[in-house]
This record gives C-alpha cells, sequence and structure tokens, in this order.
C-alpha cells in the first residue's frame, strides 16, 4: 500500500484481511486476561513487539477502521 510502486488491488486485500484477522486474534486474548497483558499476566517482549507493530503496520494497514469500536481490549 505504501511502499510498493504498483497498488496490486489483490495483494492489499489480502494484507488488510490478513492484519484484521491478526488483530482479531489479540483482541481476544487481550480481552480474555485479567492482567490485560499478552503472555503471563505481566508485561513481557511479545507486548512490546506487538506496541511497534500496531504503532506502524497496522494502524496504516487497517486507516479507515475504528479500533475503538471494534477492538476495545487491544485498543486499551
Amino acid at each position: 500500500m505504501h511502499l510498493h510502486p504498483e497498488k496490486l488491488p489483490s495483494a492489499i486485500t489480502r494484507y488488510q484481511d490478513e492484519t484484521r484477522r491478526v488483530v482479531t486474534v489479540l483482541d481476544g486474548v487481550i480481552a480474555s486476561s485479567p492482567s490485560g497483558w499478552l503472555v503471563g499476566g505481566k508485561m513481557t517482549i511479545a507486548d512490546l513487539s506487538f506496541f511497534m507493530w500496531n504503532r506502524v503496520a497496522i494502524r496504516r494497514t487497517l486507516k479507515d477502521v475504528d479500533f475503538e469500536k471494534e477492538f476495545p481490549a487491544f485498543t486499551a
């Protein structure tokens, strides 16, 4: 979507769908965690890894998504 010189709609759709799937899984895991962290009830490298991925890849790939509404645990 951003770096490739040619816009390939099928590739864009594929990666948007895959990104949405990953965020859906993360939202479910976080929602079911009493601590709100991904692993072991405390912040770990897993949380830190997804923080930067969220800031860059997810928000740019799914720019028209209302994250607070669709993925409240993930957003929190």
